[in-house]
């Protein structure tokens, strides 16, 4: 029944509040597709056009991908079908181990809801179907990304690190970005630093890290960070015990 306020002839009923609804739905998606489809074009910017490829991805296309991004790809497996907004391919760091298949969902809000996880959980079973193996890993983006680089780029000086972290049968990586204020973890499924030019292409100021050549891409001013380089003359020290010159340096 609708109820009538002091205003005349101004109604609020369920209409008026179900076409509220509808506009913030409408709004929401129109702000959902417009993050998947920024997203997607930045993963595409940052790796050669040889190693992106669009369309289906059946098991054949899989096991001998030699591609490192998939996007506007479909997915199927007997009655199964997904389409993730994208697929990333990360070469093992053991030899004789199969490449790890990540799959990718950008939604627009900074928190979580379970049927975001659900719908990566199913891409990544419609990929493990299709493989015939299982796939452990996915990967949520949300623009709290965005906030992040943001965030780091104003800062003066920066410290970046990774590090190898235990995944039940297989590794990853770990990364920190540290500022005097903040500190960013975030995980990769490999330690392929291709990434960094996007995340820090526009950084202005001083990139303290240690001495692993994927940051030697970046332009900014960089120092090497002093504990990394007593630690690398220690280990040099105890390989060549009889170098005097080494010692006196150390």
């Amino acid at each position: 029944m609708p109820i009538s306020c002091a205003t005349p002839n101004v109604f609020f009923g369920p209409a008026a509040k179900l076409e509220l609804e509808n506009e913030y739905a409408d709004w929401f998606c129109a702000k959902n597709t417009s993050y998947q489809i920024e997203g997607v074009r930045r993963l595409k910017d940052g790796a050669a056009h040889d190693e992106c490829v669009t369309g289906a991805l059946d098991a054949k296309e899989l096991k001998s991908a030699r591609w490192r991004l998939a996007t506007e790809s479909k997915v199927c497996a007997g009655n199964l079908e997904c389409t993730p907004h994208d697929v990333e391919r990360a070469p093992s760091d053991a030899p004789g181990r199969p490449a790890q298949f990540v799959p990718t969902r950008f939604i627009f809000p900074n928190k979580l809801a379970w049927h975001d996880k659900l719908v990566l959980a199913f891409d990544a079973l419609v990929l493990s179907e299709t493989l015939g193996r299982p796939v452990d890993l996915g990967k949520i983006q949300g623009h709290l990304r965005g906030n992040i680089s943001v965030h780091s780029l104003s800062s003066p000086v920066i410290h970046i690190d990774e590090t190898t972290v235990r995944l039940r049968k297989q590794n990853g990586y770990v990364w920190v970005v540290t500022r005097i204020d903040k500190v960013y973890y975030f995980y990769k499924p490999s330690r392929e630093g291709s990434f960094l030019q996007e995340f820090l292409g526009d950084f202005t100021g001083v990139l303290v890290s240690d001495f692993y050549t994927a940051y030697d891409s970046l332009k900014c001013e960089q120092q090497k960070c002093l504990v990394h380089l007593v630690r690398d003359i220690d280990e040099d020290v105890m390989r060549n015990p009889l170098d005097t010159e080494l010692k006196f340096m150390a």
